[in-house]
């Protein structure tokens, strides 16, 4: 599976890089939501890990791929600023910082799992229970 890690953090995109790669996935980064949206044009990446922070666009991309039918269902958003989520849609798609790596594998690789045209799917397409790294909405 393609994925691109679209965060300004280059420590942090390193390591999910390596946790990806690792897991057999082929992984592209991006430091900034411009190149972010280069790459999701010419590489049309099977799923998408968004920094919510990222320049203060982070959240904008993540709507833009959301309204996207192409992306439905392979979109999150990590965060580490809890006090904004309640601005936020979809806050099923919302992983907090700091997470744990093995289970946002998990999450990512179940997506990728199911076909994109399954309309039997949440807004997430991750399953109907968030894991506990994951915010959900109240």
């Amino acid at each position: 599976m393609r994925l691109l890690v679209a965060d300004d953090d280059s420590s942090l995109r390193l390591a999910l890089r390596l946790v990806l790669e690792d897991a057999g996935h082929d992984v592209l980064e991006a430091s900034s939501v411009s190149e972010a949206r280069g790459l999701v044009a010419a590489h049309r990446p099977d799923f998408i890990l968004i920094d919510a922070g990222m320049c203060q666009e982070g959240v904008n991309l993540w709507d833009e791929l959301l309204a996207d039918i192409r992306f439905r269902g392979r979109v999150l958003l990590l965060t580490g600023d809890l006090t904004t989520l309640g601005l936020l849609g979809h806050h099923h798609a919302v992983v907090s910082k700091p997470f744990d790596y093995e289970r946002l594998l998990h999450r990512i690789e179940k997506a990728g799992s199911r076909p994109r045209s399954d309309a039997s799917l949440d807004s997430d397409g991750l399953g109907d229970e968030p894991p506990d790294d994951v915010v959900a909405s109240s």
